[in-house]
């Protein structure tokens, strides 16, 4: 069989091997490394025989006699003798010959213990991370709208501007603008409700007797305990060092007055819902 030349990819050993191992994989005798015997590699050019000595009278000297050849150790080594040997084993997803020391496949990545692939464990991992994204997002969304709920943020204010962009009339027409149909009884109540809730806890209604600090709308502060009664539209601070005073509740800053005038807080409660419900 005609011999074949191969070089070792990690050492650079030049090696001999018969045509008969074309397609093997054998194993460099110098730094171990899996030789693959390809279709392509070019046979080793036979020596060519010396030509013929022409005649001559002069007897010539006796051929100097060669030493016995030794024996040339083998450059290459196949497979299945390396496993034989117990010095490696085959990968059970591409047959590549492992040390028998090694977990993970040099050649393809598979892992003899888990039975699975690099290439699977970054796709698992890649799947979860994206899981975890997703999962997190949708978490922060519900907390985000639960606190907007609870914190009487939503209005409807939206409705109205809805409708207002529906009551325009179009560019270059007459046409008269069509009425929104009014919001149901439900609604209506629970909307009166959340914004009498959120009046409540800003602006409690003061007790009589309860002590005070109001402003007034000209600077003036008045300390002292609330007293209801006198004329409408009035009440009476009494100050610490007995003197009874009456004020004008509409001289009141509007937070205070918020407080004691029922009048003026029933008509800020129906303005606001009529913002938030729109017109």
């Amino acid at each position: 069989m005609p011999m074949m030349s191969v070089t070792c990819r990690r050492c650079g050993n030049r090696l001999e091997v018969d045509s008969a191992f074309l397609g093997e994989t054998l194993y460099c005798a110098v730094c171990n490394s899996a030789v693959r015997i390809e279709a392509d590699t070019a046979p080793a050019p036979a020596a060519s025989a010396p030509p013929a000595a022409a005649p001559s009278s002069v007897p010539s000297a006796p051929a100097p006699v060669a030493p016995p050849a030794r024996p040339e150790t083998p450059k290459l080594r196949l497979a299945g003798d390396r496993i034989a040997s117990g010095e490696g084993r085959a990968c059970p997803a591409c047959s590549f010959i492992m040390d028998t020391d090694d977990i993970v496949c040099a050649n393809c990545g598979h892992n003899t213990k888990t039975g699975a692939s690099m290439a699977d464990v970054a796709r698992r991992s890649e799947a979860m991370r994206q899981l975890v994204t997703l999962a997190t997002t949708v978490l922060v969304l519900i907390a985000a709208g639960w606190i907007v709920w609870k914190a009487g943020w939503l209005s409807f204010d939206v409705r109205g501007a809805i409708g207002a962009g529906a009551d325009a009339p179009a560019a270059g027409t007459n046409a008269a603008p069509v009425a929104l149909p009014p919001p149901p009884p439900e609604v209506v109540a629970e909307v009166r409700r959340q914004v009498t809730e959120a009046f409540d806890r800003a602006f409690p209604v003061v007790a009589d007797g309860l002590g005070v600090v109001f402003e007034r709308l000209d600077g003036r502060v008045l300390r002292g305990a609330y007293r209801s009664g006198g004329a409408p539209g009035t009440f009476r601070i009494e100050t610490a060092d007995g003197t009874d005073e009456t004020h004008p509740m509409e001289r009141l800053k509007r937070e205070a007055r918020l407080r004691c005038d029922a009048a003026y807080r029933a008509a800020e409660i129906e303005r606001d819902i009529r913002g938030r419900l729109g017109p």
